[in-house]
């Protein structure tokens, strides 16, 4: 069973948006730990708004990826609502920022391990 769900989320730019843990000193895709009465869409819908402050729509027929501990679903600029500005809020303890990188970037960086799966798998 999965532990939690999140987002690949990709710009016009083949840019993805990844978030920096400070805990873990590793830049991962927005994702967290899914409530016991929460579906895991919602669980990334809410990650997402928590470690980058965008609103996000995961529409029914979305593309999912498992590895195993998370579910991710794969999103692109048409499923922002409202702002696009990133923030991360203050009241999380652990994701110090977020930003958009390039795909072909994302090898140089210090990346968790699904990531390097992801990158892998493109």
């Amino acid at each position: 069973m999965h532990r939690g769900s999140g987002i690949i989320l990709r710009n016009p730019n083949n840019e993805v948006l990844i978030v920096f843990g400070e805990k873990a000193k590793k830049y991962s895709f927005p994702k967290g730990h899914k409530y016991v009465n929460e579906t895991y869409e919602q669980c990334a819908i809410r990650e997402t708004k928590e470690e980058t402050g965008l609103d996000v729509c995961i529409p029914n027929g979305c593309l999912a990826w498992s590895t195993g501990r998370y579910v991710y679903y794969f999103l692109t600029m048409d499923n922002v609502t409202g702002d696009t500005n990133l923030f991360v809020r203050t009241n999380d303890e652990d994701i110090s920022h977020a930003k958009w990188v390039p795909i072909s970037t994302l090898e140089n960086l210090e990346c968790n391990g699904d990531i390097r799966k992801y990158i892998k798998n493109i």
